[in-house]
């Protein structure tokens, strides 16, 4: 997994702890990255979810609907 934070000049907390990360920069080269394209390609209904820690992608997430025709809130249900 590749992935870094870019952070302004002054975004330092008082208590000395880590910045604030205001932005993810993806490295084209990222795994997760390559990993993410085909679940998009091949999800027809549904939820990805990217779990992001200290400005890294760190875990993928998915939830897929199936839907069966005739089930209520399908397309051309009466």
């Amino acid at each position: 997994m590749s992935a870094r934070r870019d952070t302004d000049a002054g975004d330092h907390r008082q208590d000395g702890g880590p910045e604030r990360v205001d932005r993810i920069a993806v490295d084209g080269s990222a795994e997760w990255l390559e990993a993410l394209a085909p679940w998009v390609a091949s999800l027809r209904f549904g939820v990805i979810q990217l779990v992001v820690h200290e400005g890294r992608v760190v875990q993928m997430e998915r939830t897929e609907k199936v839907r069966f025709p005739g089930s209520k809130g399908s397309k051309g249900n009466p």
